[in-house]
């Protein structure tokens, strides 16, 4: 776990295109999870797309907490 959170943190910043994260070890929860950069009045946060069941949810994070959301 802890080459997967260094992975995240080298990479997620400004030049970070986006990334897919799916296939869950557990079926429940969310299946995929969709990251993409996004600047909001010149913060840089990371929108990420959470696709649970038949719905699609959105959360706005700041580049100081990513790492611990993606890390769930």
């Amino acid at each position: 776990m802890e080459s997967i959170k260094k992975i995240l943190e080298e990479n997620l910043n400004k030049t970070f295109i986006s990334g897919i994260l799916s296939g869950p070890r557990q079926e429940t929860g969310c299946q995929k999870v969709k990251i993409r950069p996004i600047l909001k009045k010149d913060q840089l946060y990371f929108q990420c797309e959470k696709f649970c069941e038949a719905q699609v949810f959105h959360d706005n994070v700041d580049e100081d907490n990513i790492c611990e959301v993606l890390m769930k």
